[in-house]
């Protein structure tokens, strides 16, 4: 039976900036820009993997062809006695799990042995006393990774070798992480979350099917900026600039249709009253970062819910907003401690 995946990437230290989370994504998108498909738990994978629980990817290791371990220093200080990846209890942890997961299929299955990656300057001495199982499996190691042609030589020269068939799946399998239906929530893109600008998936509310796509809003909050800078640019040059190029990647680009010139934008008051009907479904929550991102007046949030700008003018100076109530206000349109939920529209 054919396996779901090209490589299987696991990593260590998820939401740390201790950890190889990030490394692990950017190699995925590296990857399938190049055609090979990888799983990355939480981040990319066919729509009946998605969101699944760390403690349930063994069931993805087995279906996939290569086993890519991304790790950096920092995985030598998580380490016990036995050189396991855990605590010296004898415990260990998922990663841990899928490492000895992949052994047990490459041995029934002659797959292929696992690669090292490292986000630093991590060498074969290194890993002398870590896991037996990774000593007596791993092919190479991949020193300070920057572009990934090395570990994109390697999946597609072991696959060669051992004639797997290529897999052959829409990209867009792996943007949209659930089903594009009116009313469902995605993820696609990320943005800065967390207080310290560590970012997440963005969450968007498929709102509606017009022209080759789907109309998306922001579930959340995301930032704070006023509608017009004090140097004159405006809230949807800073969405197309600064916004666009943060939250997405080159293959999510893609997937995003152009409106009136925009690829960002955020929603009209006949908009917004259109998709939602009424003040409590038009509350949105804050995120982390945009809570703390700028100064908030309290009269313009209430706990985690926060006021945010629409399209529509209310004269020469101001511009309305949905408060924190979900009632339409209007503000002055230079005001900076507004909230921003952007929106797009994307087609598979």
């Amino acid at each position: 039976m054919e396996n779901n995946y090209d490589v299987f990437i696991a990593y260590h230290g998820t939401n740390s900036k201790e950890g190889s989370y990030d490394l692990a994504k950017a190699i995925a998108n590296y990857l399938i820009e190049n055609d090979i498909f990888p799983f990355v738990c939480n981040y990319c994978g066919l729509y009946e993997d998605r969101n699944i629980p760390y403690h349930d990817t063994l069931s993805v290791v087995s279906k996939s062809d290569l086993f890519l371990l991304v790790v950096n220093d920092e995985i030598k200080t998580r380490l016990n006695r036995n050189g396991a990846i855990g605590n010296d209890n004898g415990e260990v942890n998922d990663l841990e799990r899928e490492m000895n997961q992949f052994a047990r299929v490459q041995d029934s299955k002659k797959k292929s042995n696992c690669v090292c990656a490292s986000g630093s300057d991590l060498k074969d001495k290194d890993f002398q006393n870590f896991n037996p199982l990774l000593n007596g499996h791993k092919e190479m190691l991949i020193g300070a990774c920057n572009d990934f042609k090395d570990i994109l030589d390697w999946v597609k020269a072991r696959k060669k070798e051992l004639m797997l068939k290529p897999k052959n799946y829409n990209k867009a399998d792996y943007i949209f992480k659930n089903k594009l239906e009116i009313g469902s929530t995605i993820q696609f893109g990320e943005y800065k979350y967390y207080l310290d600008g560590t970012k997440k998936q963005m969450e968007w509310v498929v709102l509606d099917k017009i022209e080759d796509g789907y109309l998306i809003q922001s579930k959340k909050v995301i930032d704070k900026v006023p509608f017009i800078f004090k140097n004159k640019d405006t809230i949807i040059e800073w969405l197309n600039k600064n916004f666009y190029n943060e939250a997405f990647n080159s293959y999510e680009k893609e997937h995003i249709l152009n409106k009136y010139g925009s690829n960002v934008f955020i929603l009209s008051k006949e908009e917004i009253e259109k998709y939602y009907s009424s003040d409590n479904l038009r509350k949105k929550e804050i995120t982390p970062f945009a809570l703390n991102s700028q100064q908030l007046y309290s009269n313009h949030h209430r706990g985690n819910t926060s006021c945010y700008w629409t399209s529509t003018r209310g004269n020469s100076n101001t511009v309305y907003c949905v408060e924190k109530d979900g009632r339409f206000d209007t503000l002055a349109d230079m005001l900076p401690f507004i909230g921003v939920a952007p929106a797009i529209i994307i087609n598979l």
